[in-house]
């Protein structure tokens, strides 16, 4: 129930604000986008596999490099890195 509260606000605030992606909406997009982005310590020892529940609670920003490419970055974000700007292209 809880779920459908959250699920049904998000979808109405997309509405309303008009903020909305279809950016990454497979899998596939989504893997490539993880293995386009630098290696992180923050993730050191998951080669094979994540068991623990905090390893999926790190914190997750989507960024743009020096090189302007979109790269997702974990824990504590360069203050080199911009933020990813609407209706913006990168390379």
């Amino acid at each position: 129930m809880l779920y459908l509260l959250i699920a049904g606000i998000h979808v109405a605030e997309s509405i309303w604000s008009g903020n909305y992606s279809r950016a990454w909406d497979s899998w596939t997009e989504l893997v490539l986008f993880g293995l386009n982005s630098e290696r992180s310590s923050e993730l050191s020892n998951t080669g094979a596999g994540a068991s623990r529940a905090a390893t999926f609670a790190q914190p997750v920003h989507v960024r743009v490099d020096e090189e302007k490419r979109v790269v997702m970055v974990f824990g504590d974000v360069p203050s080199r890195m911009d933020p990813v700007r609407n209706n913006a292209s990168y390379g």
